[in-house]
C-alpha cells in the first residue's frame, strides 16, 4: 500500500546539509564530503516572491531538488516493484472553487516519460477500469472511501485505487472468520473508526476537535474606510494569494514608498492582472495606521508558524497571518479574510476556530529561555518587543481583519 503519495519531493539548501563529493572515492567514501550551514535568510517567515524566484533557479538549489526527486523516484521504484499480488494507491482527493475535485498525487507524478508527462495518471471515477500506465493498459479499480465509516460512500476524503497487473486481476479470496478454543466462528467487530490524523486550522467545517467553543460572536471593533475592490481575480484564492502575499511581505519595504510600490505590483501582476496597486498599497496603509495607533511600541511577526499536538494526538499546523506581541508581554492575533460580502459578523464566526488553534498553540508554547535554571530571559524576543514577566505568554485578543470591507472584528466570547 502505497501512502503519502501527495508530498512531492522539496529539495533544501538551508539549514545544514552534506554537500557530496564530485566523483565518489571506494577506498575513502567520504573524501571531498562537506558539511555545511546556511541559516535561512528570513528566518521564520516566507520569502518575499522576488527573493524565492532567485532562491528557486540558483544552481544550488536546482542541485538540492535534482538529488531530492532522484531519492523519491527510488524509494517509489523500491514501493512500486514490492507488491506480489495488489498494489494499492492510497491517495487523497481534494475540492476547492477553483480547481474542483483532484487527486493529491504529486509524488507518483514525479515518475514521468522523457517529454516530463506521468506516467500514470490516476482516476477520479469510482469502478473496474483500464488505465494506461506508460503507455501499457493495465486493470485498476477505483474505490471512493468515506471519512470515518471505512466503507464507500460519498462523502469521501480518500481515494483507494486498487491496482492489479494486466495478468493477475483476479478476486482476492475470502477473509475467513475467526475461530474461538471450540473452532466456532465468532462474529466479525466492525471497523474501528479514526479521526484525521491532521487537522487544517483554516478549514471552517473542521469544529470537532483541538478546540472548545470560546469565541461566542464577532463584534465590529475598528472602521478602517470605505469598501474597497480588486477587480481581476479569477478566483477567491488568486484574490487571496494577493492580499496575504502583499501585507506578508510588505515589512520588508517599510520606510521605502518606491520598493512597496514595486512589491505591490508583483503580487498584481502575478495573481490580478490588470489590478490596481493603489489598492493594496491602501489597504497595507490603513492597517499599519491602526496597528500603530492601537500598539506602540508593539512587535509584529508576519506569517508566524504554529504547530498544535492535540489530546487525540492529531496535528495542526499552520501560519499566524499577523502575531503581535503587546509592549507589555501579551499577545494578538490577527488573520485576513478577504470577504467581500455583507455579513462579516456571521463570516469571522467561521473561522473562530482557526483563531482559537492558534491561541492554544502559542498558550502551550514554553520559552526556551526561562526553562533552564539560572537563565533569565531576554530583554526583547524575536518579535522586537518587550518580553513577558509571564513563562507562559497568554493571547489577549483575537481578531479577523476584512481589508476589502475596512474592517475589523473582535472574537469575543460572550461573557
Amino acid at each position: 500500500v502505497l501512502s503519502a503519495l501527495d508530498k512531492a519531493a522539496s529539495g533544501h539548501i538551508f539549514g545544514a546539509t552534506v554537500e557530496e563529493a564530485p566523483q565518489f572515492d571506494l577506498n575513502d567514501p567520504l573524501a571531498g564530503r562537506r558539511l555545511r550551514y546556511l541559516p535561512p535568510p528570513c528566518g521564520a517567515s516566507n520569502a518575499p516572491p522576488e527573493f524565492q524566484d532567485r532562491i528557486d533557479l540558483s544552481e544550488q538549489m536546482l542541485q538540492a531538488q535534482a538529488r531530492a526527486t532522484e531519492e523519491s523516484l527510488r524509494l517509489l521504484y523500491v514501493g512500486i516493484t514490492r507488491a506480489q499480488d495488489m498494489l494499492v494507491f492510497a491517495v487523497r482527493k481534494k475540492e476547492t472553487q477553483a480547481r474542483g475535485a483532484e487527486l493529491m498525487s504529486d509524488w507518483l507524478n514525479e515518475l514521468c516519460d522523457a517529454n516530463v508527462t506521468p506516467l500514470l495518471t490516476l482516476s477520479l471515477q469510482s469502478g473496474r477500469q483500464d488505465i494506461l500506465v506508460g503507455g501499457t493498459p493495465c486493470t485498476f479499480e477505483v474505490r471512493e472511501l468515506g471519512p470515518h465509516s471505512g466503507v464507500d460512500g460519498t462523502a469521501a476524503a480518500a481515494t483507494a485505487a486498487a491496482a492489479t497487473a494486466a495478468a493477475a486481476t483476479a478476486a482476492a479470496p475470502p477473509v475467513a472468520p475467526r475461530l474461538d478454543a471450540a473452532n466456532t466462528p465468532q462474529a466479525t467487530t466492525s471497523t474501528p473508526t479514526h479521526a484525521p490524523a491532521r487537522i487544517s486550522a483554516s478549514e471552517p467545517a473542521n469544529t470537532s476537535d483541538g478546540a472548545n467553543g470560546t469565541f461566542t460572536q464577532a463584534v465590529l471593533h475598528a472602521d478602517l474606510g470605505e469598501r474597497l475592490s480588486l477587480p481581476g481575480a479569477q478566483s477567491d484564492a488568486d484574490l487571496g494569494n494577493a492580499v496575504h502575499g502583499f501585507l506578508g511581505a510588505a515589512p520588508a519595504a517599510a520606510g521605502d514608498p518606491g520598493k512597496l510600490a514595486r512589491t505591490a505590483q508583483r503580487y498584481i501582476d502575478r495573481y490580478l492582472p490588470g489590478g490596481d496597486t493603489a489598492v493594496l498599497l491602501e489597504i497595507h496603509r490603513r492597517l499599519e495606521q491602526h496597528l500603530q495607533r492601537a500598539y506602540p511600541g508593539a512587535g509584529f511577526g508576519h506569517e508566524w508558524p504554529v504547530t498544535l499536538r492535540t489530546g487525540e494526538h492529531r496535528l495542526m499546523q499552520g501560519y499566524i497571518d499577523l502575531l503581535i506581541r503587546t509592549s507589555t508581554g501579551g499577545l494578538v492575533l490577527l488573520d485576513h479574510k478577504t470577504y467581500r460580502g455583507t455579513n462579516p459578523a456571521t463570516h469571522a464566526m467561521r473561522y473562530a476556530q482557526q483563531l482559537e488553534l492558534y491561541s492554544t498553540a502559542l498558550t502551550r508554547a514554553e520559552h526556551p529561555a526561562t526553562d533552564a535554571p539560572g537563565v533569565s530571559p531576554p530583554a526583547t524576543d524575536a518579535l522586537g518587543a518587550a518580553h513577558p514577566n509571564a513563562e507562559h505568554p497568554q493571547v489577549s485578543s483575537c481578531f479577523i481583519h476584512f481589508p476589502l470591507l475596512g474592517k475589523i472584528y473582535r472574537l469575543e466570547t460572550g461573557r
